[in-house]
């Protein structure tokens, strides 16, 4: 391995130590802030709040492309040392944000209002509440949206200690919003609650700005009438922006389909759900934009072998990750969540096992996506398996109309994830250059040995000692060790424990 790309290897797992060191904060602050805001707003405004805020979010599947495109673009400069072209990419995309935030804003004002007052199951008692928390959602997004061109910047030159501190400071911000509710009394803390996460996000957007204008050259703002490159930006947004329509559709989509057939209380269950897949989720996207910046570098510089090379490995990797949390949390959440909440509501058990199945699933995409993005020819890829993840909005309503329980919308999701998880790996295959064959040599064949070796050990431990032991500290102590041991022996080659070892013989010296 040249002396380039060991130090590529060691910013990458440095950036990706940043993001996890934010991300273990984030979570732990997170499910604290899930139990008290259950607790102070109640099942009924928790799930208000959920289901609202997802209107509003809905229509950021075009700040979201965008975001995508910018982030590559400047990477794919910064390779080149092109002040003056990184100036004019971010000047353009600036511009372009401001045109997808006036017809979002549009959109929400007009067709999200609308369907808010007529179309929702929302308590007629807590109307007037929901439309003002609907209207601080939209200025949260807002601020969210001028800010994301800055944001990309950061991502792009690779400051993620930066982006982690940033972030810590969000949740800490969320922290205090929730001593204020918890330990001051009200007459609406639902209203009180949305104001004052308004004003947390508004802080951390000034600073990831200031920050961006004292540190970036290029974020200096400059009025460019380029439509060749706007243009060319706008077509690769706008693949995208079937992508992220998707996601949107099975997340938020989803959520409001509930809302219509069974009401906020089951909203609440599936925001739980939804609160751990996240935690999980940003575990996968951390290591991603740890991983995004060095693989569009490498391929735009014609280093593809160093690109498959990051392709197999972080797609194992990522796995193992998600796959260890989620196996330990399937067998255990019943029990976890009474230590967690104090009130847990229908259901819950069952939507977080089934989303948990689907989170490790959905971990293998983005490694491939991320590729493909890197390729930057994206439109036949987007358009399959975008189409693919957007049969679930329509799937799920037409078995709720049929009398089908909550629990079928679940198990959709499912098989649609495994479909399009299939048809990545194939249009990855010819679109990047990668081998199928090798792909599930290095990829599929060993997470499939640990997954099956995990839950069959688990299976032979809770059978004869697990389901015996009474704390609960020590069960998912001895399940921890069991799995982590498996995929050190099953799922690592001898190279990689090499490694390892040495690694941590190093850091003990």
């Amino acid at each position: 391995m040249s002396s380039f790309q060991s130090e590529e290897n060691k910013r990458i797992a440095k950036n990706t130590l940043f993001l996890y060191f934010r991300q273990i904060l984030t979570m732990l602050v997170s499910l604290y802030t899930v139990r008290v805001v259950l607790k102070v707003l109640g099942v009924q405004d928790y799930g208000i709040y959920n289901v609202v805020g997802g209107i509003v979010t809905m229509f950021g599947f075009l700040n979201g492309t965008m975001s995508s495109a910018t982030q590559r673009y400047l990477s794919f400069y910064m390779v080149r040392d092109d002040g003056e072209e990184l100036n004019k990419i971010f000047s353009v995309s600036l511009q372009a944000y401001i045109g997808i935030l006036i017809l979002i804003v549009f959109m929400a004002e007009t067709i999200g209002l609308w369907f808010l007052n007529t179309k929702m199951s929302i308590p007629e008692a807590r109307l007037v509440a929901a439309n003002v928390v609907y209207q601080f959602s939209i200025l949260s997004f807002i601020m969210t949206i001028v800010a994301t061109p800055f944001n990309a910047a950061i991502i792009a030159h690779e400051h993620m200690n930066i982006f982690a501190y940033i972030g810590i400071l969000d949740v800490f911000l969320k922290l205090f919003v929730i001593c204020i509710l918890q330990y001051f009394d009200f007459s609406d803390s639902l209203i009180l609650y949305s104001i004052l996460i308004c004003f947390s996000v508004f802080l951390v957007q000034i600073i990831n700005v200031i920050y961006c204008r004292l540190k970036f050259k290029e974020t200096k703002f400059k009025y460019i009438k380029d439509w060749v490159t706007l243009k060319e930006m706008l077509s690769y947004a706008w693949w995208n922006m079937l992508g992220a329509l998707s996601s949107i559709l099975k997340s938020n989509g989803i959520n409001i389909l509930i809302n219509m057939f069974f009401g906020v209380t089951i909203n609440a269950s599936r925001a739980i759900s939804y609160q751990i897949k996240s935690v999980l989720n940003n575990f996968v996207v951390n290591f991603s934009m740890a991983l995004q910046p060095s693989m569009v570098k490498s391929y735009s510089s014609g280093n593809y072998n160093r690109t498959f090379f990051l392709l197999y490995n972080t797609s194992r990797y990522l796995y193992y990750l998600v796959f260890f949390c989620s196996l330990i949390l399937f067998c255990e959440i019943d029990k976890i969540l009474v230590f967690w909440l104090d009130e847990i509501p229908g259901y819950t058990v069952v939507f977080i096992r089934l989303v948990l199945i689907d989170t490790i699933i959905e971990t293998l995409n983005l490694p491939i996506s991320t590729s493909v993005q890197a390729k930057g020819i994206i439109r036949n890829y987007q358009l399959i398996v975008s189409g693919l993840s957007m049969l679930n909005v329509p799937i799920s309503y037409l078995f709720l109309i049929h009398g089908y329980d909550v629990v079928s919308v679940f198990i959709i999701a499912i098989i649609i994830t495994i479909m399009s998880y299939s048809a990545r790996l194939i249009l990855g295959s010819r679109l990047v250059g990668y081998s199928i064959r090798i792909y599930i040599k290095e990829v599929v064949i060993p997470i499939l040995k640990v997954s099956f070796l995990s839950i069959l050990l688990l299976i032979v431990l809770k059978l004869f000692i697990l389901d015996r032991i009474d704390i609960l500290g020590l069960v998912i102590l001895l399940e921890v060790i069991s799995t982590l041991f498996l995929i050190y022996m099953v799922g690592l080659s001898r190279v990689e424990r090499n490694k390892f070892c040495s690694v941590i013989k190093e850091k003990l010296k």
